[in-house]
């Protein structure tokens, strides 16, 4: 309830009205900017690579934070230590393939899934002679996963996924120099390059501690290429988001039925939200230098993000259960500091075995955007920050509800919002 995939044929959830650049796509505890191909018909995540997805669209762990909608949380496959196994997949738009195995039995494992379109491959032939391009995406997902000790593990993950599509034709024409030759090629390409590296640390029976270092880039590219009379023109635009980041989390165990997560998070962002550089050069013309335009262009904004966060997850009894947390977070941008307090608290009571009610408020904060100019996913869309004169968006959710499992095979849930 409360989640709606909004447009048919796209992969965008609008959760309790929220819009798509409202939800947090965590991949491995990074956030991602783009989890769409083919301009929304199709998702990033490949099911061989998935080990489980969370969704939280409202009672947030005080452990997430930056937006306001809802959480997707995506955890990959470590891999299996002790035996070797994969899987091929043809479709008709892509292929995928997967393999996962030890390398070291029992002590070092990895995981690869790739994934490729085709359909670059499947128009060649029925385009004409002088023209060139097409239309394809991959997806690579690759995870290493070692056991140092039985106190220690680290895992190294990477992730790569791309859509381009091309256009190039050759003509000619005839001018007073006689019969000149013409070449036109077009290229648009987006995508995302992620990498984590992560050591999980055991101090004893009752706490962990995981520590990740993170790089993520969004990029967005169009390149155009023009050959004509001896003159070549080169028209560029770019635009796009980097981060590097740094997280730390323990978990606390004082008993089976108490559970403490506390930690922090930093974020280095760079926005480029958009530059287009336009080159024209004259190889046969000495007197006409190169010369170099800018149409359009933004210097890189760059900002930091940090955040600490604290939560207790608690069951009283058999009936009662409790999770009371808060996250604290700051963005600093343009020489500006913005600073939010925000509150988590969720009830549940069991009132039988198969009826549930539940209750919760969260307070939560956003700082960056997306400006979009249209309803469906777009690479053009840009991410940007706020600034001194823009504040971040703010949400107070209050959600009370219940749902009953009393009949094999049903669950039966009603909820109210505000």
């Amino acid at each position: 309830p409360g989640v709606q995939g909004g447009i048919t044929g796209t992969s965008g959830l609008y959760v309790r009205g929220g819009s798509p650049d409202q939800n947090l796509y965590l991949l491995d505890g990074v956030p991602l900017y783009n989890v769409d191909h083919t301009l929304g018909i199709l998702s990033i995540f490949t099911p061989e690579s998935v080990k489980k997805v969370d969704l939280y669209k409202g009672s947030f762990p005080a452990r997430f934070g930056g937006r306001l909608s809802s959480v997707i949380d995506v955890r990959t496959n470590d891999g299996d230590m002790r035996h070797y196994h994969g899987s091929l997949t043809v479709g008709l738009l892509t292929s995928r393939m997967h393999f996962e195995g030890p390398l070291w039995k029992d002590r070092t494992s990895f995981i690869i899934s790739a994934r490729r379109s085709y359909a670059d491959l499947i128009i060649k032939p029925f385009l004409d002679e002088d023209a060139k391009g097409g239309y394809y995406l991959y997806d690579i997902n690759a995870k290493l996963n070692h056991r140092l000790n039985d106190r220690d593990r680290l895992f190294l993950s990477f992730y790569k996924g791309k859509d381009h599509a091309s256009y190039s034709n050759t003509s000619s024409y005839y001018n007073d120099e006689g019969e000149t030759a013409a070449k036109d090629r077009q290229v648009i390409a987006w995508g995302s390059t992620l990498g984590t590296l992560r050591w999980n640390h055991v101090f004893g029976d009752r706490l962990f501690h995981n520590i990740t270092v993170s790089y993520n880039r969004f990029r967005f590219n169009t390149k155009n290429n023009s050959i004509s009379n001896n003159r070549r023109f080169d028209s560029r635009y770019h635009s796009g988001i980097e981060d590097w980041g740094l997280t730390s989390d323990f978990d606390f165990h004082p008993s089976p039925s108490h559970f403490i997560k506390f930690g922090g998070n930093y974020l280095y962002h760079t926005f480029r939200p958009e530059i287009q550089h336009t080159f024209v050069h004259s190889p046969d013309k000495p007197e006409e230098p190169d010369k170099v335009y800018t149409v359009a262009g933004h210097e890189a904004v760059r900002s930091h993000e940090a955040s600490l966060y604290a939560e207790d997850d608690f069951r009283w009894n058999n009936r009662w259960k409790t999770n009371i947390g808060a996250h604290f977070s700051l963005f600093r941008v343009q020489k500006h500091t913005y600073a939010s307090l925000e509150p988590r608290l969720s009830v549940c009571f069991n009132a039988t075995r198969s009826l549930t009610f539940k209750t919760a408020y969260t307070h939560m904060t956003q700082y960056v955007h997306l400006l979009s100019s249209s309803n469906i996913s777009l690479p053009t869309d840009l991410w940007v920050p706020v600034t001194r004169k823009i504040r971040p968006m703010q949400a107070r959710q209050f959600s009370i509800g219940g749902y009953y499992t009393g009949i094999k095979g049903w669950e039966f849930s009603i909820e109210g919002y505000y």
